[in-house]
């Protein structure tokens, strides 16, 4: 449909916050006339002073309105607006109702006969949900999904062009678009409801939680609702720029409706859950991001923990020590090589050793020029840096403290650099044991990401955390790596802290995979193509970065020998043994490593995605 030669007349209904933002922006193109009804006069009044024309009753809204845009709360306000107050009945020969409710899809059932069933079978509909929040509303930059006959959508196609800066269009008639919001709406309550909990974490961990928010924007453990939301958290701004309130309305759209379809929704089901809780809280008419104050009631625990000082980037450590005789790396796994060959690749004399034939042939084909030892003694004697990757704590202790006794091999005043995945509480551990037997020595917390590629080896995070005199020994290394790699960060707190990030951004990333997987599960239940659905989704507010790694495999039903599943549950299992130490409520956690244990048990311990 082509753009409108003359005023069109536009009657809104709903003037609530997202609403009035709606209505506004229509009132101000020419191309249109809106009048606008609210039950709450002082809504309407402000719609007037805005510009816009009031009328008495849904009725009279209708009377004159080519279209008729219903922006009401619920399904029940809905009804009461087109039924019970006739506006359908009253609206002019073929007029065309546009619904950017989210409301459950099973309304449209039976939505086309009732309209017939009082005569009026000229009025289209259009099912037409909106995300994006009160600004974006306002400013006609909405995202919404469109559903219906071809000829209802033939009649507002430039109309929600104009509402909107992305109109998907989605295949199934009446009430494809409300499923494609409700699994939107899933993932982005679930999402919020996982940043909330990490932030939380990352308060009661004593962490600077700007570093922690700047951190993970760059990992596994990012989403669309940690960049939007988390800033507010750190702001204990609480402003409704999007009503908590609305997630218990979502997030109960979603479970009812799994409810009636008898189709599972574990993790929906709790995070319902947890937004019902804090809005009986208080917070229900707040912004949805203080969610947060739930995992942090308790005695003198009400704030988020601000910056404490700023971190030490890598390119302040130019002054540091960059000399560095002997590089021993011991475990060379997939980061284990990568960082030996990065670090060789710098310049660095690179001694390694691993008891794997296999990983030391592979090492070998690359060329690196790095030295390769038959014991882990004779790679690390007498080195200035020794990194060690190994598998759990105890691998740790026996490398250094016990046979082969590596401690005791390295040069005087070395650094050892522990860049495995290990329990915090653990890493401290370690260092306390090294400043016992081998005072001069020092330990960095060293952990490693994996590139946001599925198909690069590259690493493309390294964190760090210790104190001074230790980064300042192996300052050289932190060079190399800030060049290697695509991003190096300190992490404030000393030991122990940048392991806790590492978690943190587990926690995220379990989270997310495991609502992803849900998600989509359920999509293809409801009859949705789920290939349009993960096109749509992956640019909305449901993204995440799990999302758009994980679900085309899970789609293609390939099995991922690199699937993080195994490496999660370690994980998550290490956040929930954290959090219990510090006494912390972790449900999400907890539900997603329960549910990934479930997988992994079904499947026989395989390593797959969850299907």
């Amino acid at each position: 449909m082509g753009s409108f030669e003359s005023p069109t007349d536009i009657g809104f209904i709903g003037l609530g916050a997202m609403g009035f933002g709606m209505a506004s922006d229509l009132q101000r193109r020419p191309q249109y006339t809106v009048m606008g009804f609210d039950i709450w006069q002082p809504s309407l009044d402000k719609f007037v002073t805005a510009g816009g024309r009031a009328g008495q009753s849904p009725r009279d809204v209708a009377r004159t309105s080519q279209f008729l845009i219903c922006m009401a709360a619920t399904a029940q306000q809905l009804d009461s607006i087109l039924f019970d107050n006739s506006a359908i009945y009253e609206l002019p020969r073929d007029a065309t109702v546009v619904i950017c409710s989210t409301v459950p899809p099973t309304y449209y059932d039976t939505l086309p006969a009732r309209i017939a069933s009082i005569g009026r079978p000229d009025v289209a509909v259009v099912d037409a949900p909106v995300s994006g929040g009160t600004l974006r509303a306002a400013n006609g930059t909405l995202t919404i999904f469109a559903a219906g006959s071809s000829n209802a959508l033939d009649r507002a196609t430039t109309l929600l062009h104009d509402m909107s800066e992305r109109l998907y269009v989605i295949s199934g008639g009446l009430g494809a678009a409300s499923k494609v919001k409700m699994i939107n709406q899933l993932l982005v309550g679930t999402h919020i409801a996982a940043a909330s909990e990490a932030i939380a974490l990352a308060t009661k961990a004593d962490l600077d939680t700007r570093e922690v928010f700047d951190i993970i924007q760059c990992t596994s453990g990012s989403s669309w609702a940690w960049t939007n939301r988390v800033p507010h958290m750190l702001e204990e701004d609480w402003t409704p720029l999007s009503a908590l309130n609305i997630f218990v309305k979502d997030m109960g759209i979603v479970v009812s409706t799994g409810r009636a379809a008898q189709f599972p929704l574990p993790i929906a089901a709790l995070v319902e859950q947890l937004y019902i809780s804090a809005s009986a809280q208080g917070f229900g008419k707040e912004d949805d991001a203080g969610l947060v104050r739930l995992f942090l009631r308790g005695p003198g625990e009400s704030a988020i923990r601000k910056s404490k000082s700023a971190p030490l980037c890598p390119a302040a450590i130019e002054s540091l020590s960059r000399t560095v005789p002997k590089v021993a790396v011991i475990g060379l796994d997939k980061v284990g090589r990568n960082l030996a060959v990065a670090f060789a690749q710098s310049g660095f004399d690179i001694h390694v050793f691993d008891a794997d034939e296999k990983r030391i042939q592979r090492l070998v084909a690359s060329n690196s020029g790095v030295s390769i030892h038959r014991t882990p003694t004779t790679a690390t004697q007498a080195a200035g840096i020794l990194i060690l990757r190994v598998s759990d704590k105890d691998h740790a202790l026996d490398f250094l403290f016990g046979p082969p006794k590596l401690a005791a091999a390295l040069a005087p005043d070395a650094v050892v650099l522990l860049s495995s995945t290990l329990s915090p509480s653990h890493v401290r551990m370690i260092e306390d044991r090294l400043a016992y037997a081998y005072p001069r020595i020092a330990l960095l917390d060293c952990p490693v990401f994996h590139s946001g590629s599925s198909e690069s080896d590259r690493i493309s995070m390294m964190l760090y955390s210790g104190s001074h005199t230790a980064v300042s020994r192996a300052g050289g290394i932190f060079l190399a790596a800030n060049r290697g790699f695509d991003n190096v960060r300190r992490v404030s707190g000393g030991v122990g802290s940048a392991s806790t990030v590492k978690l943190i951004d587990q926690l995220s990333a379990g989270i997310h995979l495991v609502a992803a997987a849900e998600a989509m599960a359920f999509a293809t239940h409801l009859g949705l193509d789920t290939s349009q659905l993960f096109e749509l989704l992956r640019n909305a507010a449901a993204w995440s970065w799990m999302f758009e790694s994980c679900v085309p495999k899970l789609l293609k039903g390939t099995h991922d020998p690199d699937s993080p599943l195994l490496a999660l549950a370690r994980d998550l299992g290490m956040v929930l043994d954290e959090a219990k130490g510090l006494m912390f409520w972790a449900p999400l956690t907890s539900g997603a490593h329960n549910l990934i244990l479930s997988a992994m048990t079904r499947t026989g311990g395989s390593t797959s995605l969850l299907v």
